[in-house]
């Protein structure tokens, strides 16, 4: 938790010396997997927010940090081969994803395509340090903790773009990865070497508005 305090004091006294900056809030769905736990695609919906400050440097270039919280995890049903019928793990984090931005102002491919962004696309890439308060899982006797703890720490890397259609709004779709694993199972005995890892695979769709 030092970590996460010493980031926004950074943010803050960065954003205090900018001559321009922005703020706002977001929201959206979020869809998410965990690689490793066996149970493969997106089909965990949830929810997440955030509030955020942005600033410019030059004409081209940004970045931003957030404060977000967001759900993420895994859910499977309808498992044939499997003694569990289902499955759903369910992750809350606080995150602070620090991204840098990039404006193209045109896209330019002779001989006919052309178009002219006005500085409504911006492309961007970071990363988040997370902190997960709450975590669940459900194997259809309904949520319980899980039986191999995760970890309370998620580093990721995320990539994304914005784009804005008003004075305020804009819509926003990111990808993000886990860089370091989220949970490991143990070494079951000697003559069983291989460890399992997981990591969060997820999504998210936003609606953003800027002050």
């Amino acid at each position: 938790m030092r970590l996460f305090v010493i980031l926004i004091s950074f943010f803050l006294t960065t954003t205090a010396t900018a001559q321009e900056f922005f703020a706002g809030a977001t929201g959206g769905l979020v869809i998410s997997q965990i690689d490793g736990d066996s149970f493969g695609g997106y089909h965990k919906f949830a929810g997440s927010g955030a509030v955020y400050v942005r600033n410019n440097l030059g004409d081209k270039w940004g970045y931003k940090m957030e404060l977000r919280y967001i759900q993420k995890g895994s859910k499977a049903t309808n498992l044939i081969y499997s003694p569990r019928p289902f499955y759903k793990a369910a992750l809350d984090y606080i995150e602070i994803p620090f991204l840098f931005s990039f404006r193209p102002v045109k896209l330019k491919i002779p001989p006919t395509i052309d178009l002219k962004f006005n500085q409504r696309l911006h492309l961007q890439a970071g990363l988040s340090l997370g902190y997960l308060f709450h975590a669940t899982e459900d194997e259809g006797s309904g949520p319980n903790e899980a039986t191999f703890a995760f970890r309370k720490i998620e580093i990721a890397a995320h990539a994304g773009i914005t784009w804005y259609f008003g004075a305020h709004w804009a819509l926003d779709y990111r990808f993000s990865y886990t860089v370091l694993p989220i949970r490991g199972f143990p070494q079951v005995s000697d003559l069983y070497y291989w460890v399992r890892w997981e990591f969060n695979r997820v999504q998210t769709f936003s609606l953003l508005y800027e002050f």
